[in-house]
């Protein structure tokens, strides 16, 4: 399509049945960005619907935005990775037209912070907020598993814009010079660094009860039997799964110091 289009574009017949156009990179420009706008809107949409169907379910319980919010970046980083399969035929078509990748993400760049502003405008009790209000409010022993719930769509949401930054270097190879994007104005740092220390003390309270719980069921029974090689006892098998479960989350976290 975009081959034809382009010698379309270029033909003499054309040019003459109109003969006043839009450039042809002008218009390749506007069409990707107004691609990106109605994805954007779809996926919008799509949470929306999924989120009245859960609240339908659960009458007393509200998704929130800071859930929606996760799930709203989780699909814009699908789509950044599904759009890297069409970079050899966007490089082949037109490299020298328009920068596909370099379009497709300042759109997204810019819908999402103009999204995220919005619902920290918003008047409603479930809100992106909370994720500043965690860094200021002291810990209440009385509501730690209020707090426990709201952590983790913090956490979800920190590693899911921490991915979505990451498609910078991936996907716009072929722009130079520092681009300042509109989420770098959103400086989240203190509040996700707040968070991600909550949730690594949270996490640790329930690590070692785990392994107490391993300790105590390794007098019952102290020794595993894996095959005819290696035997292990219950903790140090829970041991080694809880380091690789925080190896596994710490690799995606970005805390600034």
């Amino acid at each position: 399509m975009l081959r034809c289009y382009r010698l379309v574009r270029e033909s003499s017949v054309f040019a003459h049945l109109v003969p006043y156009q839009t450039h042809f990179r002008t218009e390749m420009r506007e069409l990707l960005e107004k691609s990106a706008h109605l994805h954007f809107d779809a996926i919008l949409l799509n949470i929306e619907e999924l989120n009245k169907i859960e609240n339908n379910k659960n009458k007393n319980r509200d998704g929130g935005a800071i859930n929606r919010l996760y799930l709203l970046i989780h699909s814009l980083n699908t789509t950044l990775e599904r759009s890297s399969k069409f970079e050899e035929i966007f490089k082949q078509e037109m490299s020298e037209i328009v920068n596909y990748a370099d379009i497709g993400y300042c759109t997204f760049d810019l819908l999402l912070h103009e999204h995220i502003i919005s619902e920290m405008m918003s008047e409603g009790c479930s809100d992106l907020r909370a994720i500043t209000q965690l860094c200021h409010h002291e810990e209440n022993s009385n509501n730690i598993e209020d707090e426990e719930q709201i952590l983790l769509p913090i956490l979800l949401v920190h590693v899911a814009l921490n991915e979505f930054s990451g498609y910078r270097n991936i996907l716009m190879t072929g722009t130079t010079g520092h681009f300042q994007y509109r989420l770098e104005q959103l400086d989240w740092s203190a509040h996700f660094d707040r968070a991600i220390q909550r949730w690594l003390e949270f996490a640790q309270v329930h690590a070692f009860s785990r392994l107490d719980l391993s300790l105590n069921l390794d007098c019952q029974s102290p020794i595993i039997l894996l095959n005819n090689d290696v035997r292990q006892t219950v903790s140090a098998l829970d041991a080694c799964h809880i380091m690789e479960q925080l190896l596994f989350i710490w690799e995606r976290l970005r805390v600034i110091y």
